[in-house]
């Protein structure tokens, strides 16, 4: 029960997040998102961060399908699409063919952290763009190790299927 709790709190931000973020975006939006891709992160057999009670990819799994469950109830004008609806590994490169293929106006990737410090708590966003810097080329190196999991990686992916991880 206390899981479906993490769960429904978790909906919430993200709804919340969703509905009246207040960043401005790289590029205006041309208009409403009429179509939402949620990417619940990991799968299969990347794991993602392991806790003591519980894997990312389940949490991940387990908010995307409530909020698409969400959305189809308060939002039925907003077309959602799931990368995965199961566990299963879906490569990096075919999550974005989807947004592609769908015309996304909008990419949502869930992911979970986890902190060797047991006094952390809250939450973080990330919004991932052009900059170069070192603390958002960390975020998506880190975020992006997901890779490594794949077959023929560098063939795929290039340059970046040869990135240094800082993990």
């Amino acid at each position: 029960m206390k899981g479906n709790t993490y769960i429904q709190l978790a909906v919430v931000i993200l709804l919340a997040l969703l509905l009246g973020s207040s960043f401005t975006p790289y590029k205006p939006a041309a208009g409403p998102i009429r179509t939402l891709v949620i990417d619940p992160g990991h799968g299969g057999k990347d794991p993602g961060a392991l806790g003591t009670r519980e894997r990312e990819k389940y949490l991940n799994l387990g908010v995307a399908l409530a909020l698409e469950e969400l959305l189809a109830k308060h939002m039925p004008e907003i077309n959602v699409v799931m990368t995965r609806d199961r566990d299963k590994s879906v490569t990096l490169y075919r999550r974005a063919k989807i947004a592609q293929l769908h015309q996304a106006d909008f990419f949502l990737s869930l992911h979970c952290n986890s902190s060797p410090n047991k006094e952390s708590t809250g939450s973080e966003s990330y919004v991932l763009g052009y900059n170069r810097g070192d603390e958002s080329y960390r975020v998506y190196t880190a975020e992006n190790k997901a890779i490594l999991y794949e077959e023929n990686h560098e063939d795929v992916y290039g340059e970046f299927g040869r990135i240094r991880l800082y993990i």
